[in-house]
């Protein structure tokens, strides 16, 4: 069990440092977790890619590998989607449309 610093729970210490955006600090809270949901996961991927562009491709398929196992998708076509989605990420156009279909698909529950 994870004790709880005068900073707060190792969740919480994770969640403050990907709202201040401190990528470093999101990495060091990480490792004190045993894991994170998907849709902050999600939001790791974003950092990167705003933080460090050239390590936004690994992310992303790393998030798209937890995606398929932690999601089910019953088409090839839902997943080409979610592939096309993570390619129009770093594009300021397309970009928040993608995210926002990708945040829907990391906060829906299996089931």
């Amino acid at each position: 069990m994870r004790s709880v610093t005068s900073q707060g729970s190792p969740y919480s210490i994770f969640r403050k440092a990907l709202l201040r955006g401190d990528l470093p600090a999101v990495r060091a809270a990480v490792a004190e977790l045993p894991g994170v949901p998907l849709d902050d996961a999600l939001k790791i991927v974003c950092l990167i890619l705003a933080q460090q562009p050239e390590r936004y491709e690994r992310a992303a398929i790393k998030w798209l590998a937890r995606l398929l196992t932690e999601r089910p998708v019953t088409e090839l076509r839902d997943v080409e989607r979610v592939v096309g989605c993570l390619a129009a990420l770093p594009d300021r156009r397309r970009g928040r449309a993608a995210l926002e279909l990708l945040s829907t698909l990391a906060g829906r529950r299996a089931g």
